[in-house]
């Protein structure tokens, strides 16, 4: 038969350590690096023309296009190409969570049908962002 401890009893413990983590990200994140590099390439590119048509389509996107663009990009920087792999980047990595910036959790799934459909506009995002820097 258990013994039912008390709940006044059950806070007393020894030797607990209790880690202490500081919620603001930017602080474990270089400032100079591929996180930051990532951001800025995107953020320069004119890609807002492309996901405009996708608004009016079905339900509001889990996470900004945009936002998702610079998750992948930055994970390819990485090596990293699986939609599981990216999706377990999403979850566990620091830097991939500074991208997201506090946005909803990205599925799998969810990275799979953004990969499709950014496979049919990859010619217009190449050839707007390269007259952009000419």
């Amino acid at each position: 038969m258990r013994k039912q401890i008390p709940l006044t009893e059950y806070i007393i413990a020894a030797n607990i350590m209790q880690l202490r983590l500081n919620l603001n990200i930017e602080q474990y994140i270089q400032d100079d690096g591929k996180v930051q590099l990532v951001q800025n390439i995107v953020e320069r590119m004119n890609i807002q023309e492309i996901f405009k048509n996708d608004n009016n389509k079905g339900r509001k996107p889990s996470v900004n296009p945009i936002t998702m663009l610079k998750v992948i990009i930055f994970c390819y920087s990485e090596g990293i190409y699986s939609t599981r792999a990216i999706e377990k980047m999403c979850k566990y990595d620091l830097r991939v969570k500074y991208i997201l910036n506090e946005e909803k959790q990205v599925d799998h799934s969810t990275i799979s049908r953004y990969q499709k459909r950014l496979i049919g506009t990859t010619e217009k995002l190449d050839y707007k962002n390269y007259t952009n820097i000419n």
